[in-house]
């Protein structure tokens, strides 16, 4: 086990907060792109996914957003007027 100082641990978190923003956008950019969020998720999931750990996040997204992207592409969003 490993011990973080006062620091790393601010900037762990500062990173962790970032890297939740990040899949924040990435998932409502698909809703507006694609007509829903990866798996139909809500984007604060995916923000949570990816606070937890980048990985994991980065990884489920991926997978997610390729899924979506292939029904989208078979099924097109129909746009309002």
């Amino acid at each position: 086990m490993f011990h973080l100082t006062g620091s790393q641990w601010v900037i762990y978190g500062a990173l962790s907060v970032l890297w939740a923003f990040i899949g924040y956008r990435l998932s409502e950019n698909d809703r507006k792109l694609l007509g829903r969020t990866p798996w139909g998720l809500p984007s604060w999931v995916w923000a949570f996914f990816w606070l937890m750990s980048l990985l994991i996040g980065l990884v489920l997204y991926l997978i997610a957003h390729k899924i979506g992207v292939r029904q989208a592409q078979r099924n097109p969003p129909v746009m309002g007027p």
